[in-house]
């Protein structure tokens, strides 16, 4: 005999918003969760190389899983809708991805292949229809519309759009009753991220253009209005807040909240803080001491592209950093360059044990403008720009406003943060 999961009944007046983590007590490496929410739940089993699966539940379902020689079966009430949602998951991408690993480039024969999978799974659930109720089956539907989509667009992103001239991507709605399970997609936690994953995909990848946050702006602003709107807007805009270069990002967040697009105060306040970090905004003024006592400002450095470098003394990834800093400032050697490299003080070093860890060239060198921030007196700095983490790199143009904060040299070499600065520098 197999192992056997526990009968588990979901009782409609225990159906909440929380998640409850249990484990089968006799069934050694099987593991199980429930996610509650209002009208469908979603059971979870993980057992290492056979399951890891998510199923739908609603109020009343009762099902036992068997473990067993390679196999999973269901029995209960509700063994229909499980067998359908696990076969929906096993109908997988192997082929396809297969194809453009070997091959390492997309074509538009590969895409076909995989809008293909897409099509077949749309079949495989459509014979269900009366045998499992309408709401897991507009459940598994949306699942079907995000995990495809989804999936390509990390495809896409991975292996580039060199030869997808002529590929068309699928309208999901307009196949056999797409447009009634889409109406329940809108519905799903993760419907805002499917659709700009859907634009990217159509509007970006496929025409050879990057993602540009105002083109979207301007797309879906027409296309949408009320809450649905506030809600692309704010995930769209927060998703974008962080590690780039966004030129258009901070006129967009004005524009949308004095039109009041994002109105809700709790939104308005979160895109307030992010509005002080955001290219365009002005820099923080700060005010810190150099290796010589010397107090230094930001204004001080006005009429210069300054690099902020953000370390603190045993950072780990710090001292990575430090042979792509010294890349980038031999590249601007005679520039009106300055990096300024300022250490978090954590350890409450003395100035000269500050000076001797600038001495050792792991963090940071002699020639640099050196500083030093205290977590407790100046956190204020630290709040202001939303550091969490070290190294943090923050990119300030001549005018004193930011132009980046959140490139790392590491990702490519230094290769973008060079371009930027050479922007800034012309």
């Amino acid at each position: 005999m197999g192992d056997v999961l526990d009968s588990r009944k979901i009782l409609g007046d225990t159906v909440r918003n929380f998640v409850e983590i249990l484990r089968a007590g006799d069934l050694g490496n099987v593991f199980t969760s429930i996610s509650r929410m209002k009208k469908a739940s979603y059971f979870s089993v993980f057992y290492p190389g056979l399951i890891n699966e998510s199923f739908i539940v609603e109020p009343g379902d009762s099902v036992n899983i068997s473990l067993y020689d390679g196999n999973v079966t269901f029995s209960g009430n509700c063994a229909e809708k499980f067998r359908c949602e696990y076969s929906l998951m096993r109908l997988g991408n192997d082929k396809v991805l297969s194809l453009i690993y070997s091959t390492g480039h997309l074509n538009c024969k590969s895409l076909e292949q995989y809008d293909s999978l897409a099509k077949e799974a749309f079949g495989y659930l459509r014979r269900y229809k009366g045998r499992i109720s309408d709401l897991s089956f507009d459940i598994m539907w949306g699942q079907i519309f995000n995990r495809y989509q989804t999936g390509k667009y990390w495809i896409v992103k991975k292996f580039g759009i060199d030869s997808l001239v002529g590929y068309k991507d699928p309208n999901w709605e307009e196949i056999e009753g797409g447009r009634e399970a889409f109406e329940y997609l809108k519905k799903a936690a993760f419907y805002l991220s499917f659709l700009e994953k859907q634009f990217t995909i159509d509007s970006c990848f496929l025409l050879g253009r990057p993602f540009d946050v105002f083109v979207y702006y301007t797309y879906i602003k027409k296309k949408y209005t009320g809450l649905e709107l506030e809600q692309l807007l704010y995930k769209s805009f927060l998703g974008n807040a962080h590690g780039g270069q966004n030129k258009n990002l901070l006129p967009c967040i004005e524009d949308a909240i004095e039109r009041r697009y994002i109105a809700d105060a709790k939104s308005v306040s979160k895109m307030a803080e992010i509005m002080k970090i955001l290219p365009g905004a002005v820099a923080y003024d700060f005010s810190l001491r150099d290796t010589k006592g010397r107090t230094i400002h930001q204004h001080d450095l006005i009429g210069k592209v300054v690099l902020i470098d953000l370390w603190y003394n045993h950072c780990g990834a710090c001292a990575e950093l430090q042979p792509y800093m010294e890349r980038i400032k031999k590249a601007f050697k005679n520039e009106k360059f300055y990096i300024v490299s300022i250490a978090i003080n954590y350890f409450k070093l003395t100035r000269m044990q500050w000076i001797r860890v600038i001495q050792s060239g792991q963090y940071s060198s002699m020639d640099l403008v050196n500083l030093v921030l205290d977590p407790k007196s100046d956190a204020d700095f630290l709040q202001h720009y939303n550091i969490t983490a070290s190294p943090t790199l923050i990119l300030i143009d001549r005018e004193g406003k930011i132009a980046s904060q959140g490139l790392d040299p590491r990702e490519d070499n230094g290769k973008t943060m060079i371009e930027a600065i050479k922007e800034l520098i012309r």
